[in-house]
């Protein structure tokens, strides 16, 4: 048995042990934004991380009533980086995170970045500036990766007097259209107003943490330009064709594209003056005969314009109403009488509109009122490209409807067999978005457009039709497209993509750049295969024309008679209406002469009484 002094000595050795075994390595705290989903808005909160020392690499979330698996685990990832990154061993440390937000729910990954930057700081004892905030994965190797509710967090930022945010890496364009968040990126800077500050792993994030580097100011992402000084004039004869039309409905498309720059706010001016040059651009495409294209790409100008005009649908109405308006549209397009000089521009619209039908109907089914404003902001994006083809459609109709020319046509029940033979080498594809409008357009009875969108679903489809070898010189490449769609004039449609496909391959001839040089050849094939598979598409159409029933004497007698029937009834319910308002007006003129009786009775009455009052006095 100890004696008591030497047990003291032994205790106060192993609280003194004790206390140098917790002993803290290094504290650390940021401002962390998050989104209240109960809310559908954003909150600043504070992180605090202690770091101590003698431990196991147990890492522990304090603040909050709840913490979901996924952040656990985020945190543990961004320990085990930072540890890492600074060349310690994290199993001898122990990391207590604090949020201030207690009692509430906390869950996702969205903070592994704020987690590492707060771990490192402690490590290095160097405290993280207290003027920004920032957002994002973290993976094992320390890439930062894409989180939702940025436009929120942003918001709150902002409000909250923070300098900058740091998010997520993402490319402003991919080709040429807006990825979603190069967009909501561009929104937040522009409308907001606070700068984004993008970075795709922890060491570019780590100079900003430290103000080592400040937000440089946002990017205008360029639109792609093309080569048009030594591109030959259209050269590709058309037969039975509307070209005259065509170019007026391709300058209509120009007219709506320029129209959605301008409604782009003036702190949107660097993408309005780059939209507006790459119009230009276009234009000049346009003026070569090269027409389809040059429609084309101001449709995709379109695109992005229209999404950045409508920035201000980051709330639930605004969406839905934008979204619902777009449907409203769509739905009220009808096409005018197919004739058989104008069943091209008639099956061209009915496509557009189908997969403008496609593309809303997805986007209105998925739509999440409660989701955050990036969500929002997506269906509104989601939604751009059916106002588009339901704009083109309209002008299609609008010309086919005033081409007096030709002689009001159908299609025989013959066309159906060719559509389903269609539908059948379009399943052997696989299913993308022209099977499922071939397939929709033909449970319809709409079988020349089913057989348009089978030809679309033909050339878009990887590995089919037409094929090339990537070795081989641009010349023997363009001398194979050149072949396959020589014979591709039996209209309009099939003539404007031979003529695409043309174009396509004198960029890949003239650029400089090996792996644009490979998408414009891809281009091309694309096209080629689209005006061959268009042009026998046509042919089937054209053999299936038929004269458009007529109505005979007496269709036409029973439908005067119903007219008649209708104006009959409509006119007995104006009369009935006009009888009502009669007695309504003869009831309201009594009640005014009874209160006006009244009212002269009663001032009489009056009268009366004040005479007998003063007779009264003067007694």
């Amino acid at each position: 048995m100890l004696p008591n002094k030497t047990l003291f000595s032994v205790i106060t050795l192993l609280i003194l042990s004790s206390c140098s075994f917790a002993s803290v390595v290094g504290t650390s705290y940021v401002h962390v934004p998050a989104v209240i989903s109960s809310e559908n808005s954003g909150t600043l909160t504070v992180f605090n991380l202690t770091i101590t020392n003698g431990g196991t690499g147990a890492v522990k979330i304090n603040g909050p009533l709840y913490v979901g698996n996924d952040t656990l685990y985020s945190a543990r990832t961004a320990v085990n980086y930072a540890s890492s990154y600074v060349g310690v061993n994290e199993s001898m440390y122990n990391f207590t995170y604090t949020i201030s937000d207690i009692g509430t729910n906390v869950s996702g990954p969205s903070a592994g970045l704020a987690f590492t930057l707060l771990a490192i700081s402690a490590f290095q004892h160097r405290q993280l500036e207290n003027n920004f905030t920032l957002t994002g994965t973290i993976s094992s190797n320390g890439a930062v990766g894409p989180v939702g509710g940025v436009y929120d967090k942003a918001s709150t930022a902002k409000a909250n007097g923070m300098r900058f945010i740091i998010v997520p890496a993402s490319p402003m364009f991919a080709g040429s259209s807006f990825t979603l968040y190069g967009y909501i990126y561009y929104i937040i800077n522009k409308s907001i107003g606070i700068p984004v500050v993008e970075v795709s792993n922890v060491s570019q994030a780590i100079p900003y943490a430290y103000a080592k580097s400040m937000p440089q100011p946002l990017g205008v992402p360029q639109l792609p330009m093309y080569d048009t000084n030594g591109l030959n004039s259209s050269n590709i004869t058309c037969t039975n064709c509307s070209s005259a039309y065509f170019n007026q409905i391709v300058q209509m498309m120009f007219n709506s594209t320029q129209s959605e720059i301008n409604n782009l706010p003036n702190s949107y001016s660097g993408i309005k003056n780059v939209m507006a040059g790459a119009l230009e651009n276009y234009t000049a495409i346009l003026n070569k005969g090269y027409t389809y294209t040059s429609a084309d790409q101001a449709f995709l100008i379109y695109i992005n314009a229209f999404m950045l005009a409508n920035h201000n649908d980051s709330n639930a109405t605004s969406a839905y109403s934008t979204i619902n308006n777009i449907s409203s549209y769509c739905n009220s397009l009808s096409p005018p009488q197919m004739t058989s000089a104008n069943y091209e521009l008639v099956i061209g619209g009915e496509v557009r509109q189908t997969w403008a039908n496609q593309t809303i109907n997805a986007t209105l089914a998925a739509f999440n009122s409660s989701g955050d404003s990036d969500q929002l902001l997506a269906s509104v994006s989601q939604a751009a490209p059916a106002m588009g083809w339901c704009i083109a459609a309209n002008d299609m109709y609008k010309a086919a409807y005033i081409m007096n020319n030709g002689t009001d046509v159908a299609t025989s029940p013959a066309l159906l067999s060719e559509a389903q033979h269609a539908l059948s080498v379009d399943k052997s594809i696989g299913t993308n978005q022209y099977t499922q409008a071939a397939q929709q357009d033909f449970n319809k009875g709409m079988y020349a457009a089913s057989l348009y969108n089978s030809a679309y679903a033909s050339a878009f489809a990887p590995g089919k039709g037409l094929q090339y070898n990537t070795s081989q010189p641009t010349q023997q490449i363009s001398n194979t497209i050149a072949q396959y769609f020589a014979n591709a004039t039996s209209g309009l449609w099939p003539t404007q993509f031979a003529l695409s496909a043309k174009f396509y391959l004198y960029q890949a001839g003239e650029s400089k750049n090996a792996s644009a040089a490979q998408n414009y050849l891809e281009s091309a094939i694309t096209m080629a295969k689209l005006a061959n598979s268009l042009n026998a598409a046509n042919n089937d159409i054209i053999s299936s024309f038929i004269n458009a029933p007529v109505q005979s004497n007496a269709q036409l007698q029973e439908s005067l008679s119903n007219l008649e029937s209708q104006i009959n009834a409509i006119s007995d319910q104006i009369n009935l209406i006009y009888t009502v308002l009669i007695v309504i007006a003869a009831v309201l003129i009594i009640i005014l002469a009874c209160l006006l009786y009244m009212i002269i009775k009663y001032d009489a009455n009056q009268s009366a009484s004040n005479k007998q009052k003063v007779k009264g006095k003067g007694r």
